[in-house]
């Protein structure tokens, strides 16, 4: 099983096996639908340059631990 303990800002993850995305900061989502409070991060969107909170377990690695994004000024 996939383990988020070692997720930490500034790190490239896939979202939803669709687009890459950069870890701002964690979060805690309110209660839904489906379920209680959940976590989760707040991610720059890449290709869209939009900031929005999504859940954990809807991230994937995409790139090697360690490794950080940095902006381009």
């Amino acid at each position: 099983m996939y383990s988020y303990d070692n997720m930490s800002s500034g790190q490239i993850y896939n979202w939803l096996d669709q687009t890459p995305v950069v870890l701002l900061e964690e979060v805690t989502l309110p209660e839904d639908d489906w379920g209680g409070p959940a976590p989760g991060w707040l991610v720059y969107i890449i290709e869209t340059e939009e900031i929005i909170p999504v859940h954990e377990e809807t991230l994937d690695m995409i790139e090697p631990e360690g490794e950080k994004w940095l902006a381009q000024s």
